[in-house]
Order: structure tokens, then sequence, then C-alpha cells
């Protein structure tokens, strides 16, 4: 049986080669080009759908000449956020685009001078994360149908209509692990944070009659608060596509340790901050409603927390697994419950027109700032400057971390 449906497909694909060949000789006049998009993660979906919008925008917006297509993974991990993605992009379905692009690799592999219509869109996302408008939401969501649902949905929840929330997500291995149970995500565990260190700046902000969301699809550690303003969205029955995308575009603001799904109050243009963030080439530098925290990074061999500086020069900034840590012997440290509540309230702070930074903190965070543009600049494609902002408070009260 498999070896008649590895021949359909074969079959099928060869029924696109005309289509393939019409393609080629309309070239000159109108070039089409095709990539996967990254609709399995939300994340993915999130930033590539936001940064190419504006990448066109910025970049080839008169090349009318260029006509760039896209066709999803086969697991799409929202499919509310996937559809307004559609409002966006020209989105093909995958059983059409997947025989073009064998066709395509056929054809360059035996012809060399053959131009490809294949061009990588993950590697756009990565080299042009600076191209966003601050002033402007990308993902808006204006209908009044949406928004009625949504706030019925609020309603359900316990939170009265325009009362203030945040959006809290602290990532752990309980969603990949079950929405991807043949996966190993081991790799992924330092990024992992531990939801009990939240709980100061949790009350903090229900003391101020602000409502706090614990987010996510699935959690590992249940968080029993005797508080009505904190709710359990996570494990609550109106979890859905839907809620995720309304909540995380909709809220007063965002606390993340960066997992991807908090990408869609990014784009939306609403203030987060970032706790825990590691690695840090997936720093957010870009946005003046951004301030971010990482984690303490110990040396063991030395037995000290390294500066900013040896981060980057050991080359520290930049691993994306777990085992690269250990095999540097760097041990990453949890941010303190009160380094947390610090960063929450100097966000609070200026939501509230309150944040009076002195010259002292100015100039900390412009060494900070120029300290990593100095080591990062060479991974984007044209000059770029921070505009978001490291929690002021650490960077006071550790000075030595800027030596």
């Amino acid at each position: 049986m498999s070896e008649f449906i590895k021949l359909i497909k074969i079959i099928y694909t060869l029924l696109f080669i005309p289509i393939y060949l019409i393609i080629k000789i309309f070239s000159p006049f109108i070039f089409l080009r095709w990539s996967q998009l990254q609709t399995a993660r939300v994340g993915g979906l999130t930033m590539e759908t936001y940064i190419y919008y504006n990448y066109r925008q910025s970049k080839i917006k008169n090349n009318i000449k260029l006509i760039d297509i896209f066709y999803p993974e086969k697991i799409i991990s929202n499919k509310f956020l996937f559809n307004l993605s559609k409002k966006k992009l020209i989105i093909f379905p995958r059983n059409l685009m997947i025989p073009l692009e064998k066709i395509d690799l056929f054809f360059c592999k035996f012809f060399p001078f053959f131009r490809s219509h294949r061009f990588n869109l993950t590697d756009i996302r990565f080299k042009n994360r600076h191209l966003i408008n601050e002033n402007k939401k990308f993902l808006s969501l204006k209908s009044s149908q949406i928004l009625n649902k949504g706030n019925r949905i609020l309603q359900k929840l316990g939170i009265p209509i325009n009362k203030k929330y945040v959006c809290l997500i602290v990532r752990d291995d309980e969603y990949l692990e079950k929405k991807f149970p043949k996966f190993n995500w081991k790799y992924h565990e330092y990024r992992n944070s531990d939801i009990e260190k939240f709980i100061p700046a949790i009350k903090k902000l229900t003391s101020k009659g602000i409502y706090v969301l614990r987010m996510g699809s699935k959690t590992k550690k249940k968080l029993d608060l005797n508080d009505d303003l904190f709710i359990d969205y996570s494990n609550s029955d109106q979890q859905s596509d839907f809620m995720d995308v309304f909540l995380f575009s909709s809220c007063y603001f965002t606390i993340t340790t960066g997992t991807g799904i908090d990408t869609i109050s990014y784009v939306s243009n609403k203030p987060m901050v970032y706790i825990g963030l590691v690695p840090l080439k997936g720093f957010q530098y870009s946005g003046r409603k951004i301030i971010s925290l990482t984690k303490d990074h110990y040396d063991e061999k030395k037995s000290k927390l390294m500066t900013l500086k040896e981060i980057f020069k050991c080359g520290i900034w930049k691993a994306d697994k777990s085992q690269s840590f250990k095999e540097k012997f760097i041990t990453l440290k949890e941010n303190k419950p009160s380094d947390i509540l610090d960063a929450v309230n100097e966000m609070i702070e200026k939501l509230e027109n309150k944040w009076k930074p002195t010259d002292e903190i100015n100039k900390l965070q412009i060494k900070f700032k120029e300290t990593f543009s100095k080591n990062i600049k060479h991974l984007f494609e044209d000059d770029f400057k921070i505009t978001s902002d490291y929690s002021s408070n650490y960077l006071i009260k550790n000075k030595w971390w800027l030596e």
C-alpha cells in the first residue's frame, strides 16, 4: 500500500510541471516566490506574518513584478490567528504548493542557471526584527462582532467590561509535551520558569484592582491564590484559539517569560514585561513599551555571576539548547521575586505616567544599549537602534553587570 501511495504522490507532482513551466515563462514580467509559513507554533505564525508584512511595506512595496505566496505547515497552532494572517498574506493550500516546491528543487538542481522561486521567510524574520511601526497596531480586533463575543466571554471569566487586566504567561514544558508527545523537549527546559516567583507581582497588581489572567493552553503547576482578581484561564473551560488572541491583543499589558504566544501582544502594540528572557539573542529591542530582564548567568568554574560582556564574549548569549549551557559550565539562575516585582512596578508607573527616571538610570540604560548593540548589530540587514528598556531597578542594584 505504501508503494502505491508513493506512486500516486509522484503522479500528482508531475501534473504540476505544466503549471511550473507557465510560471517560468511569465517570470520576466511577474516573478512568483513562495515560502512555507510557520504555523505549528503561535510565535512563528505571528512574527513571520508581522515582520514580513512590514518588510514588504518598507522594502518591496512598489515592486509590482514580485508576488509572494505562502503555504502552511501540516499543523496550525491557532486557527483564528491563521485566518487573520490570510487577510495580510497570500496563502495557498499546502497540497497545491508542495508539488511546485519539489519541481523547483529538481529544476534548480539540474539546471543551476534557473532562478529558484523558493525563499526563506524565517530568514527574513530574524534579519528584519527591527522593522516595526510602534504607532500602528498590526493586529487590531475592531469588528463589533468580535468585540461583543470577547466581552461576553470576559464576563463569564468574571471580568467586568472596561476593567483592566494583565496577561501572565510563564513557560513550562506541559503544552509542548502534550501537543507533541513524540518529541523530546528537554533541550528547551532552560527557558522554563517557576510561576510561584511571580506571586508578589500578581498581588501588587490585584491590590490595585487590576485582574491577572494566567495564560496558556496547559500548565504543569497550578497556582492556588485566594484572590478573586486572579483567574487561571489556562485551566478554564473558556480557553480557545479566539480568546487567546482576544485577551493578548486587548490587555492592559503582558508579563511573559518569552513563550511565543506572547507575540500576539507584541504585534498588537501592547506594553510587555519580559522576565527570565533567555537566550539574549531573543531580546525584544524594538518597542518603547517593553521592559526586559534576563536570567542571571552563573559561571560554575569561576564561582561567580557573569557580566553582560562576559555573556557575549563566551557566546552563550545565542545558545538555544540546555546542553550548551552545561557544556560551558554555566547555570541559569531564575529571577528573584523582588526583581520581578520591581520590573512590574516600573511598568505600572510608566503606564500611570508616574515613572521619573534619574540621570543615573538614564546613563545605565544607555550603557546597556551600547553594549548590546555592539554585539548584535552584525546580525541584521540594516542599522537599528534599541528602543526598549532593561529593568531599571535591576541595573541600579547590579551595576557590576554592565562592567
